[in-house]
C-alpha cells in the first residue's frame, strides 16, 4: 500500500514539473516573440502650416514565429520639442501574422495653433518624430503587455 501512495506522489510530481516547464517555455517564448516586434515608418507627408492633418503609415514586422495581435496604439506627432498632433478614436485590434509585416495607415489631427509655432521655430532641418503606446500580445498570454514607441519620421 505504502508503494502506491509513494507511487502516487512521484506521478503527481512529475505532471507538476511537466506543466511547469510547458507554461514556462510558452511565456519563454511569448517574450522573446514580442521582442521580435519592429516598428518602422513606411510613409510620411510633412504637414504645412494651416493642414488640418497628417497622413502617417507606419510599418510592423513581426519576425517572430508567433502571429501576435497589438491593439490601443496612440500615436503623437512632434516637431522639434513641441507636439502638434496626435491619432483620436479607437484602434482595434490588429493581428501580424508569423514572418510578415503590416503597414498600418495613420490620420494625425493636427493642432494648427501648435503647428504653426513649431514651424516658425524649427530650423531648416526639421527633426519630426512620433511618440505613442500600443498593447501587444501573443497566443500563449493571457495578459496584454504595454510599449511606448518612439520613431524618427523625417520624410
Amino acid at each position: 500500500m505504502r508503494f502506491f501512495v509513494n507511487a502516487f506522489f512521484v506521478l503527481v510530481g512529475l505532471a507538476s514539473t511537466f506543466v511547469l516547464v510547458h507554461v514556462s517555455g510558452d511565456y519563454l517564448a511569448t517574450l522573446a516573440s514580442l521582442q521580435e516586434f519592429r516598428w518602422g515608418v513606411a510613409g510620411f507627408a510633412e504637414p504645412q502650416a494651416g493642414a488640418s492633418e497628417a497622413h502617417l503609415t507606419l510599418e510592423v514586422q513581426n519576425r517572430s514565429g508567433l502571429d501576435l495581435d497589438f491593439k490601443d496604439l496612440e500615436v503623437y506627432l512632434w516637431l522639434q520639442d513641441k507636439t502638434v498632433g496626435k491619432t483620436y478614436g479607437r484602434f482595434e485590434t490588429r493581428t501580424v501574422s508569423a514572418h510578415s509585416t503590416a503597414h498600418i495607415p495613420l490620420t494625425i489631427l493636427l493642432d494648427d495653433a501648435q503647428l504653426r509655432e513649431a514651424l516658425a521655430g524649427a530650423p531648416a532641418e526639421r527633426a519630426w518624430f512620433i511618440t505613442g503606446t500600443y498593447k501587444a500580445s501573443a497566443p500563449f498570454a493571457s495578459n496584454d503587455f504595454t510599449y511606448g514607441l518612439r520613431l524618427d519620421v523625417n520624410p
